[in-house]
């Protein structure tokens, strides 16, 4: 993504050669592009943090690889795709009509791009003839071209809905019904479970997480949510009912295992092996997860029968210490967003705001 991002930005600083000729205006770009800089080194600390001190074992199993398999009908396409599609083609049409052509090619190229990558999700379009008549072009696919590229669509689109309504609207007291139709706009746009759908469709849809039929019946291609941390609780209650609890018996392996303790995304317990083995627990596999054992040494996480997570341990006695490692980091990342946008809001105000 940070390559596609940089690329598009060269090509942005190519087509607006023009302003690096004034002195003022390229100290302004200078100065945009620092701050910008700075804002996303608060972002990304946080997270180098967060792949250094955890075990971050990324688990990659065996899925569809091309995008005729992927490809979508055209109701489905219009379904998902309505909040992206319907104003990218109003904007169009409208720059198209009645703006100055020239001085708006910049969002006529991205949203016709961005239209075209959502035509080429569907099903009409011939993805298998140009796979099978151009082998290089699967590699498309392995960098999820759709999921990534579709964002900056949507980057694009904001900024000219901005451009629209400083054209048009004017000064904000005088015309609060265009902008109260913007917010409508976004607020249905963020709430709607198909946008959530469309971006990130290999999610595990939430009504497998509160039933455990679906889950055993649930496609192994698909990817653990971060619901699934909060989801234990909802299992412990379908336990109840049936008059189970976890114990001993929900450890599946060839060691001995006692004293199990589990509260939530923690758990321990002692075992007895009598060669190298796999415990799977009764917790569910998702990055962020780390085992230890009582010296302190990390031991290696995986995902088995049904997304449980399986921890390898060593011959012998010992014990091991499961827990969700990633909860700080996600807590340090709310406290520097909150910074950055005290920052932001202060620049806003002073000088600055035009680099704001």
């Amino acid at each position: 993504t940070m390559l596609i991002f940089c690329a598009m930005a060269l090509a942005i600083c190519i087509y607006y050669r023009q302003a690096f000729k004034n002195p003022a205006q390229r100290n302004a770009i200078i100065k945009s592009a620092l701050f910008l800089l700075l804002l996303n080194i608060w972002r990304i600390v946080p997270f180098l943090y967060f792949y250094e001190t955890v075990a971050f074992q990324v688990n990659h199993p065996s899925w569809i690889n091309s995008f005729a398999d992927m490809n979508m009908s055209l109701k489905d396409t219009l379904r998902w795709h309505i909040y992206l599609g319907f104003p990218l083609i109003f904007f169009t049409l409208y720059f198209l009509t009645k703006a100055n052509i020239k001085q708006q090619r910049g969002f006529l190229y991205s949203s016709l791009g961005t239209l075209f990558l959502i035509i080429i999700c569907t099903r009409y379009f011939p993805w298998r003839f140009i796979e099978e008549t151009f082998p290089f072009v699967k590699v498309l696919f392995v960098v999820q071209m759709q999921q990534r590229f579709l964002f900056f669509g949507i980057i694009f689109l904001c900024i000219y809905v901005g451009l629209f309504l400083a054209e048009k609207v004017g000064d904000i007291r005088k015309n609060k019904l265009y902008i109260l139709v913007l917010l409508l706009f976004i607020s249905l746009m963020y709430s709607t479970e198909s946008v959530v759908k469309s971006l990130c469709p290999q999610f595990l849809p939430l009504g497998y997480i509160y039933s455990r039929e679906k889950l055993e019946t649930a496609p192994s291609h698909t990817k653990i949510q971060e619901d699934y941390l909060y989801a234990d609780v909802k299992f412990k209650d379908l336990r109840k009912e049936n008059g189970e609890y976890y114990g001993p018996q929900d450890y599946k392996t060839d060691a001995e295992i006692f004293d199990a303790k589990k509260q939530s995304t923690r758990l321990e317990f002692s075992y007895v092996a009598t060669k190298d083995t796999k415990v799977q627990v009764p917790l569910f596999y998702w990055k962020g997860y780390e085992a230890r054992n009582e010296k302190g040494e990390r031991l290696n996480l995986s995902s088995g029968e049904h997304r449980f997570m399986e921890v390898e341990v060593p011959k012998g006695e010992g014990k091991v210490y499961i827990h969700y490692a990633g909860l700080w980091s996600f807590r340090i990342c709310d406290i520097i967003s909150l910074i950055s946008l005290i920052v932001f809001l202060y620049l806003w105000r002073k000088e600055w705001k035009n680099y704001a």
